[in-house]
């Protein structure tokens, strides 16, 4: 890695993997979902969108390397 996994977030990995507008895909339509054209979920589920997007780009690397390493990893493989 040419960066520090201080300075690599989940949510750089996660857009590099499956494309920036992974997280604004509507979860029960084919179509785009938007605040001008929701699908009946849309207005639940932005809220938990927004805070888990908020999540992401906070979390680097290393501190989940840290978590693992205090023993708090909660995926086993």
């Amino acid at each position: 890695m040419a960066r520090s996994p201080l300075d690599i977030y989940i949510m750089e990995i996660i857009e590099i993997i499956d494309g920036k507008d992974s997280f604004d895909q509507c979860l029960i339509r084919t179509s785009a979902c938007s605040k001008s054209s929701p699908c009946s979920l849309h207005d639940k589920i932005a809220p938990a969108r927004k805070e888990l997007r908020s999540i992401l780009v906070s979390e680097s690397i290393a501190d989940l390397a840290t978590e693992y390493r205090n023993g708090n990893e909660r995926i086993k493989i």
